[in-house]
């Protein structure tokens, strides 16, 4: 990509006895203009950023001599002074390379031209032209499009990684919640569970029904061994008696004494019989 400076370009600085001619719309110059140098030594300062500098201008008609002029860059002189075309042309040239830098680094460079023509016409500049090493489509300098790949790389290298641990972040954070809910629906169940056993428990607490009960009470009253506690096996018809005498030991601090009681009229603990 390049750009052109015009010689009426402001960022041009003109030292020591230039002439502006122009516009003048019959004039092939670019944009109908030229600037000429009317004393030896005269200079023009052009400060550019890119990677090259051309320097046009105009060659005048037969019988002028051929213009010289000499080119400083960041500085340094470039070559001895330079003179074209080697001859006085027919007629006025126009539009014509006068001087080409070499490739420069990318950066801003400044290019300093000095005329040396010795005679009354001197040198005419009409324009510059800089590469300014941008690529056309992008707008961005072929030495920063050459580094791109490897800070494309570097940046998709880091976003890959970016990437891996969101993914992994998000993996770990779903399998929590996938726990913490199963250990609320557990949790849920087993209360749930035990609020049906206590209630189950509550309901068969009772195993026998009150009126069997109350039955029961009712046919050991009425036994004739109720005070005995032994139902009487055998026949009821042959009498049993016992005279067993069993001692107690009832210590209590109003008796020291064995106490005796006579079992006679109570029916005894075991009985024997026969079966015919």
């Amino acid at each position: 990509m390049s750009i052109t400076i015009d010689d009426t370009d402001p960022s041009i600085g003109w030292t020591c006895c230039w002439e502006a001619a122009g516009p003048n719309l019959q004039s092939p110059a670019f944009n109908h203009t030229a600037t000429g140098a009317k004393n030896a030594g005269a200079t023009a300062l052009v400060t550019f950023t890119g990677t090259r500098i051309t320097v046009y201008g105009t060659i005048t008609g037969p019988g002028a001599n051929t213009p010289m002029s000499a080119y400083t860059l960041d500085d340094s002189p470039l070559s001895t002074p330079f003179r074209y075309p080697p001859g006085p042309p027919p007629n006025n040239l126009y539009r014509q390379q006068l001087f080409e830098s070499p490739t420069l680094p990318y950066g801003t460079h400044k290019l300093n031209v000095t005329d040396m023509t010795t005679t009354d016409t001197g040198l005419w500049l009409d324009y510059f032209v800089v590469t300014t090493g941008m690529d056309a489509n992008t707008g961005t300098s072929i030495s920063s499009a050459r580094s791109m790949p490897q800070l494309t790389e570097s940046t998709g290298t880091t976003q890959a990684r970016s990437n891996s641990w969101i993914i992994a972040v998000s993996v770990v954070g779903g399998g929590c919640a996938l726990l913490a809910a199963l250990a609320l629906v557990i949790y849920i169940a087993r209360r749930r569970w035990l609020k049906q056993s206590e209630v189950q428990v509550t309901q068969t607490a009772e195993p026998f029904p009150v009126q069997q009960s109350l039955q029961n009470v009712g046919w050991f009253l009425e036994s004739p061994y109720r005070f005995s506690g032994i139902h009487r096996k055998g026949n009821p018809d042959i009498p049993q008696t016992s005279s067993v005498q069993r001692s107690y030991d009832l210590s209590t601090s109003n008796r020291t004494e064995p106490q005796i009681c006579d079992f006679e009229d109570q029916p005894p603990m075991y009985t024997k019989h026969r079966i015919s």
